[in-house]
């Protein structure tokens, strides 16, 4: 983001199957001056992502209904104008973080990290999206 550009006019969606996950970064973001909206799966992150404008994904890779690649599969199938861009969490994955990033992750995080960590890379991901 710009000097200028403020988080407020930025929406993240926050998807991870863990409740105090979910909630834990939502306020984390929220007191940063984002919008987070929050889902406990794949299948929730679709629909809020179908029917609200996301600037950025922030979701899990392993969860109990979807996977955060699922969710990358399908954010791909959007418009490239309405397409965020998703930052996976994984602790541990079946894919390798090539292959999460081969598949349209913009940026594969290892747990544990810290959320100054993940600020950091939200912000660089959304100016790099930046027009």
């Amino acid at each position: 983001m710009s000097t200028t550009e403020t988080p407020q006019n930025k929406t993240l969606l926050i998807v991870d199957d863990e409740e105090y996950v979910r909630d834990g970064l939502k306020a984390y973001f929220e007191k940063k001056g984002f919008v987070a909206h929050t889902a406990g799966s794949a299948t929730q992150a679709w629909a809020v992502v179908t029917s609200t404008k996301i600037d950025l994904i922030i979701s899990d890779v392993r969860m109990d209904d979807g996977t955060g690649a699922d969710l990358v599969a399908q954010v791909a199938t959007l418009d490239p104008g309405a397409r965020p861009p998703v930052i996976l969490v994984t602790g541990y994955s079946e894919m390798s973080n090539d292959e999460l990033l081969n598949l349209g992750a913009a940026i594969v995080v290892s747990k544990p990290f810290a959320k100054k960590e993940l600020l950091e890379l939200v912000n660089k991901t959304l100016s790099s999206g930046a027009e």
